[in-house]
């Protein structure tokens, strides 16, 4: 009798040891995922499609891509539906640049004083943001914030145009 009670003891530590490895792992699953969330290695010539939702059901909703060039990498933003890419500057998001994909122009917009004050910047490749046609060239390390806010959803392509691996960190938050 005594034998057949250690027996299903032993069992039941076997099984309750199984378990607690089992849920281990998946938080350290869930964990792992959750540094990595967003983080993105791209090979030369490489391409990833990031989503952006529309939010039409609710006022005043904003679609922003925070994208943190981590090793400065030459990168492509393309696909999107809007006529221009803007680039907030600073935390009040009171100034912005714009780049116009239709006229190739790159103009600076400031509401610092209360009144809008307007520059003309020069498009060119010597620049750390560009534009090449349609897309966006970003050559610079660090984190930039753009507005990629449309009535319908749609994808995103950021293509690593370097001639060595680009890493980055790329979400998109609707407001």
């Amino acid at each position: 009798m005594k034998n057949t009670i250690g027996k299903k003891w032993n069992k039941w530590n076997i099984g309750c040891s199984g378990f607690l490895i089992v849920v281990l792992l998946f938080i350290v699953y869930i964990v792992v995922g959750g540094l990595n969330y967003g983080k993105y290695t791209l090979r030369p010539g490489e391409s990833v499609k990031i989503e952006v939702n529309s939010l039409t059901n609710q006022p005043d909703y904003s679609s922003e891509l925070e994208l943190d060039n981590l090793n400065g990498a030459k990168l492509q933003l393309s696909n999107s539906p809007r006529r221009s890419w803007k680039e907030y500057i600073g935390e009040e998001r009171n100034k912005f640049i714009s780049y116009d994909t239709k006229t190739q122009k790159v103009t600076s917009y400031n509401w610092d004083s209360g009144e809008k004050q307007k520059q003309e910047l020069e498009n060119s490749p010597q620049q750390d943001v560009y534009l090449k046609g349609q897309n966006l060239i970003i050559q610079s390390k660090g984190k930039r914030l753009f507005g990629v806010t449309n009535s319908k959803k749609y994808y995103l392509i950021i293509k690593n145009l370097s001639n060595k691996p680009a890493h980055f960190k790329a979400t998109v938050t609707n407001r």
